[in-house]
């Protein structure tokens, strides 16, 4: 399993309206361009793209699905006030052998925490904008500590 996990780039501060409907802001769509651009550059790209319903995923993920020529799907359980136990039901039900998923912290910094070294929370930081490819075997895709963390990107500017 090939796992590339996606925070959302940077959204709007200081929203008056609901977390979920925050837009990303001009840094944000440029982050967004940046991993769309990077992601389509590798020689084993995603074929699945899944992302939290929230506005700023979507708007991260879109760019990617559309560099990549995939279809990019919504999927409640990244939602961010779904919690880690949700998304890793989410990832396990993808059938595609490497795959991309967009949503949010601290969720993502479980995930990274506990595929690459068993314990979640240990430290893993996962910035806005932030993509890290995870590796594993298939037969052990979702154990605790058994993803080597391959690649990571992110626009700094």
């Amino acid at each position: 399993m090939r796992l590339w996990v996606i925070r959302h780039a940077k959204a709007e501060q200081g929203f008056a309206g609901p977390d979920a409907a925050r837009a990303l802001t001009p840094r944000g769509i440029r982050q967004a361009a940046f991993l769309a651009s990077e992601l389509a550059t590798q020689a084993d790209p995603p074929t699945l793209l899944v992302a939290s319903p929230a506005v700023r995923t979507v708007q991260t993920a879109t760019p990617i699905a559309e560099a990549l020529g995939v279809e990019c799907t919504t999927d409640d359980r990244l939602a961010c006030d779904r919690g880690s136990n949700l998304a890793f039901d989410a990832i396990a039900a993808q059938d595609a052998p490497v795959f991309a998923v967009v949503g949010h912290n601290p969720t993502l910094e479980v995930i990274i925490a506990f595929l690459t070294q068993g314990v979640a929370g240990a430290g893993v930081r996962v910035r806005t904008g932030e993509a890290f490819l995870l590796e594993s075997s298939d037969d052990q895709a979702l154990e605790p500590g058994a993803a080597s963390l391959v690649h990571r990107l992110r626009l700094d500017d």
